[in-house]
């Protein structure tokens, strides 16, 4: 995979994901990127099968 220089991650998901996860940014009156460094943080500083089991539970509830 491409790793650039720039600070910019570009990746390409599920219409129906993207649309859902900023139907709830906005409910929370969040941007995407304030979520994704908030959550890239944790997952940094958790050990890590936890921070990936804690992000996936949190981000399949919101959706149900």
């Amino acid at each position: 995979m491409a790793r650039g220089q720039s600070g910019r991650i570009v990746l390409e998901v599920d219409v129906g994901l993207k649309n859902a996860l900023y139907a709830r940014l906005e409910e929370d009156k969040s941007t995407l990127r304030t979520w994704f460094m908030t959550r890239a943080e944790e997952y940094i500083d958790s050990p890590s099968k936890k921070a990936v089991q804690l992000s996936m539970k949190g981000l399949i509830k919101k959706r149900e």
